[in-house]
């Protein structure tokens, strides 16, 4: 679909310089910026507008802890848990470079 706009001066005299080092078209990179720039204002406004319904109360949020809890992650129990079992390994003198665990073997469930 065409369309017609109006670009400031030196914004004209950089897309136009940008294309000849290129070799590609000012449409080329009108297209980009647009789909781009696009993408970003859909999700600024988007964010924007459930800011705003999270401000009036009408969007429901969610505590990090119990979210962090919901999908089985640690909470602050199991953290106090992790880092005794971490001191008890720099005790015995294993490397944290060489422990043979995964993060989550660190937490009890």
């Amino acid at each position: 679909m065409p369309t017609t706009i109006r670009l400031a001066t030196t914004t004209e005299e950089r897309l136009d310089q940008l294309a000849a080092l290129t070799g590609r078209t000012k449409a080329f990179y009108l297209r980009e910026l647009i789909e781009k720039g696009l993408d970003e204002l859909e999700d600024f406004y988007l964010a924007a507008a459930t800011m705003k319904r999270v401000r009036k109360g009408a969007e429901k949020v969610h505590r990090a802890e119990d979210v962090r809890r919901d999908l089985g992650h640690s909470t602050g129990k199991s953290r106090e848990v992790a880092s005794r079992r971490l001191l008890a390994m720099l005790e015995e003198g294993l490397p944290l470079g060489d422990a043979p665990f995964d993060r989550d073997s660190l937490y009890d469930r």
